[in-house]
């Protein structure tokens, strides 16, 4: 017996990932894409694309080639999608790690994925240099830290970034890696069509461009990185960037940014349906609650 899905089969395209989710950003012009909701900071979507041109421009006088890998170790920030997308445009490839990882962790998967570039804030990178052995070719930090590479120093370039061919079912565009309950954790290898597959696959009926969505789900997991971050680019809806969940922020955040649809995971929908003080009212814009990653 065949069982067949109640919606219309899904076409995918024959391109890069940077190719598709650019080309979609730029039909949002100047709608918002990306806001830090702790600063308010907004990002265009015209001016998301200009942004990850500029930064993989940036990328290749530093010398990052295709094939290279670059380890993104940092708190869910908009930041975090333009290095994403930049490495991915040069055919790189990112491994993402939890930004709580220690510096023993982050030397084996770095090592593991061969990273050679490393993205990140001070405040991790302060934490996992102690006890770090690893050299990095170059270091690039949210912030200004001394013999590290500034990430707004990337924006600057005016040059273009190199035109790179890139095959999407072979090319390798992410490896994150897995939480390592059977053993050490390991690498999985996605390629830039595996992202574009999945991306078509939950386009349809989980939120859309007139939605404000909370980009709070980690970005180094899947979860955030593919259902959250990249979908939302992908359908134009505005996505306010928390890098972690804390109550009274998220209940505030939702109520300033009038946010409809959100991505849980279930110990969270649990904190907010038990919370004893909380007013609904405060959530009264949310349209649908997504829960993922475990059984609710």
């Amino acid at each position: 017996m065949i069982f067949r899905s109640p919606h219309a089969p899904v076409t995918i395209p024959n391109v890069s990932l940077g190719e598709l989710l650019l080309t979609r950003a730029e039909g949002f012009g100047n709608k918002p894409a990306l806001i830090d909701g702790l600063t308010g900071k907004t990002h265009t979507f015209i001016e998301f694309v200009t942004s990850v041109k500029h930064i993989a421009a940036s990328l290749s006088e530093l010398g990052f080639r295709k094939g290279d890998v670059l380890a993104l170790m940092c708190p869910n920030c908009p930041e975090y999608g333009m290095m994403f997308l930049a490495t991915a445009l040069l055919g790189g490839i990112n491994t993402t790690l939890n930004p709580t990882s220690t510096s023993g962790e982050l030397d084996t998967q770095a090592s593991d994925s061969g990273a050679q570039y490393l993205f990140t804030t001070p405040e991790v990178l302060d934490r996992t240099a102690r006890g770090a052995t690893r050299e990095w070719k170059q270091t690039i930090v949210l912030g200004r830290v001394a013999g590290t590479v500034s990430f707004e120093t990337l924006l600057e370039s005016r040059t273009e970034a190199p035109v790179t061919v890139i095959n999407p079912s072979e090319d390798l565009v992410v490896l994150p890696y897995s939480s390592g309950t059977t053993g050490i954790p390991k690498g999985v290898k996605l390629t830039h069509q595996n992202l574009v597959a999945n991306l078509r696959q939950i386009a349809t009926g989980i939120f859309t461009e007139a939605d404000v969505i909370a980009g709070l789900p980690p970005f180094f997991h899947i979860y955030g990185l593919t259902v959250v971050l990249h979908l939302g680019l992908y359908l134009g809806a505005t996505d306010v960037i928390l890098p972690r969940f804390e109550m009274n922020s998220f209940v505030d955040t939702v109520e300033r940014y009038g946010i409809t649809h959100v991505n849980l995971v279930p110990p969270l929908i649990l904190a907010l349906a038990k919370h004893a003080t909380l007013d609904p009212k405060r959530l009264s814009t949310l349209k649908t609650v997504q829960s993922g990653a475990a059984p609710l």
